[in-house]
């Protein structure tokens, strides 16, 4: 089975699981931000 390179390929789930934790963590800090 040949493998081929799928540039535009889905991101694995746990690639796509920190994201989602990276981007709550920064929404966390920036609301904390505006807020002070």
């Amino acid at each position: 089975m040949p493998r081929s390179p799928e540039p535009t390929s889905k991101p694995p789930p746990a690639a796509d699981e920190e994201i989602t934790a990276m981007l709550d963590i920064i929404e966390r800090n920036t609301s904390g931000f505006i807020d002070d």
